[in-house]
């Protein structure tokens, strides 16, 4: 005890606080010190503005509401920007392959294409054919087909050309390659027919088995290979016609003009190639047209050559005397070719172009 008091002495308690749960907390100077720093610090923060970094608490707290550092949100943009990059390349690579791929299907589809000079003589043996000159045409082909590189259909067109020459063996021959080569299979198999049909009618040859018995089966093997052929159903109809049995020949009629395009024929392509000459002409220079004539290969072409000189009257006489001589669906489409569709608002042929 003191001695001028009865008061008990009690052991000294410097800079005794408490926190707001009550408890009490005793300072030491040196932490006081350290405190009061800190105060001084975090005043000094506030009064320049300046954001104080996070504690690993309050990160914790602002993460789980939700509010992410912007380093992560600049990171997962990045990694969605490459994603994209990628799924992007990666779609072009696949489409380049699958262009290399088609590519290489049809290069294997596709033969080699004749060069320009070798189609130049492709076609002047067709038109040796169409003019009635088989011989020039089976030189031309010949020559054609002993050359290097693939001329598909060339080997049946040699056939076709010693057909109408008169040369079976040529014919047969020409027309067995083209099969054994898988082209024009359906015609090549018809054409067989065809000779032996004429190997039917020549009391010259002999045979074991009846030749148009054998012509019969090439033509329906032939409609099997190609039902959309309507050649070998022709043919197949003028033989039965030939045996007497007229009812099946007509019901093959039918079925080959079932599969007649009408608007695949010499006619077109006739009427056609004239028209391009006459559009090539001035006014001035066109031909004199015969008119006095029932052949819509001169009457079309002459209509034109009116329409283009300004004489509409003669072209709606012209087209009317050329209408019933063809097809109407024939009719409608030549009389649209380009050449003729431009004059198609002249008053006098209005009558022609009224459903277009």
């Amino acid at each position: 005890m003191s001695e001028t008091t009865n008061e008990p002495i009690r052991p000294e308690r410097r800079f005794e606080r408490s926190d707001r749960a009550g408890r009490s907390t005793l300072f030491r100077p040196r932490q006081l010190a350290s405190h009061e720093a800190l105060k001084r610090a975090a005043g000094e923060a506030k009064e320049s503005e300046a954001v104080p970094p996070l504690a690993p608490g309050e990160a914790a707290a602002e993460k789980k509401a939700g509010l992410l550092p912007w380093p992560f949100i600049a990171g997962a943009a990045m990694l969605m920007l490459i994603a994209v990059v990628a799924t992007g390349y990666a779609g072009y690579r696949l489409g380049q392959a699958s262009e290399r791929a088609a590519e290489h299907a049809a290069a294997q589809r596709i033969p080699a294409l004749a060069s320009e000079e070798q189609m130049l003589a492709l076609n002047r043996a067709l038109q040796m054919l169409r003019s009635g000159n088989p011989s020039e045409a089976i030189t031309i082909l010949s020559d054609l087909k002993s050359q290097s590189g693939s001329h598909p259909s060339v080997a049946y067109l040699l056939a076709l050309a010693g057909l109408q020459n008169g040369d079976r063996q040529l014919a047969s021959t020409a027309a067995n390659e083209s099969i054994s080569l898988k082209e024009r299979v359906s015609d090549s198999l018809a054409l067989l027919a065809v000779v032996e049909t004429q190997k039917a009618s020549d009391r010259t040859q002999m045979a074991m088995v009846d030749p148009r018995r054998r012509a019969e089966s090439f033509l329906r093997e032939a409609m099997a290979v190609d039902p959309a052929n309507p050649y070998p159903h022709f043919e197949l109809a003028t033989l039965l016609r030939y045996q007497g049995n007229r009812q099946e020949a007509l019901q093959e009629i039918e079925a080959a003009k079932a599969r007649l395009n009408p608007m695949d024929s010499h006619l077109v392509m006739d009427i056609t190639s004239r028209l391009l000459r006459l559009e090539s002409l001035a006014a001035v220079d066109l031909p004199p047209q015969q008119t006095s004539t029932n052949d819509p290969r001169e009457l079309l072409p002459a209509a034109y050559a009116a329409m283009k000189r300004g004489d509409f009257d003669q072209a709606a006489d012209l087209l009317r005397k050329t209408q019933p001589l063809m097809d109407r669906e024939l009719f409608i489409y030549l009389i649209n070719d380009p050449a003729m569709r431009r004059f198609a608002k002249e008053p006098k042929l209005a009558e022609f172009y009224s459903e277009k």
